[in-house]
């Protein structure tokens, strides 16, 4: 059995927090220890709907013409929001359209961003096997779960330092629902470039 132990420490309205969680199982997901270019800041020059619309960033963005990437802007409570999977079509200079972004619908034209190039890991494991299971980037960061014909089964964007985290029996509770998780989409949402890690524990008994 392999062991894992998360500690919660801190305080709230002046009361100190120091809580331990500790769970075994019998199999372990694969960390993951990953760097993430920065992403390029811009704008929704151009919302033509949803999922789809027009991007205005610097000309020496580097994002070409048919690359797979996520836009990152802040939301109305101040939290990060992501739209992710949208497909770059024809670049002109600063000009980068876009169709098919999936996760949260676009915000309003004019609204500031971050575009970032998608990365793939491969990383297979089933939701309900999981027992310990926890995700984070030193800078924001947007996830994708996809199964092995690359349908999304769920995704969450974290803001800079703070976790996805899911430890079984704990009320915790992960974005993922449906078929086994085969890969990981990751983009980071920042001008800064990341570093991303990734841990799991399960258990394969059937």
């Amino acid at each position: 059995m392999f062991p894992a132990t998360l500690r919660l420490t801190g305080s709230i309205a002046g009361v100190g927090v120091d809580a331990a969680l500790t769970r075994t199982a019998s199999g372990i997901v694969p960390g993951q220890s990953v760097s993430l270019a920065a992403g390029k800041a811009g704008s929704l020059s151009t919302r033509t709907d949803d999922n789809d619309g027009v991007l205005t960033l610097a000309a020496d963005h580097g994002i070409t013409d048919g690359k797979v990437i996520s836009i990152f802007w802040t939301a109305a409570d101040g939290r990060p929001a992501f739209a992710y999977r949208a497909i770059v079509g024809t670049v002109s200079g600063a000009s980068v359209p876009f169709t098919g972004a999936a996760g949260t619908a676009l915000p309003a034209a004019s609204t500031a961003i971050v575009a970032s190039v998608e990365i793939e890991l491969d990383v297979d494991f089933d939701r309900d096997s999981l027992v310990v299971f926890e995700a984070h980037s030193d800078q924001i960061v947007g996830m994708n779960f996809e199964t092995a014909v690359d349908a999304s089964v769920g995704s969450a964007v974290r803001a800079a330092g703070e976790p996805l985290v899911y430890v079984a029996g704990a009320g915790f509770t992960l974005p993922i629902t449906g078929d086994p998780v085969d890969a990981l989409r990751l983009a980071n949402g920042s001008t800064v470039a990341s570093s991303f890690r990734m841990a799991g524990l399960y258990n394969s008994e059937t």
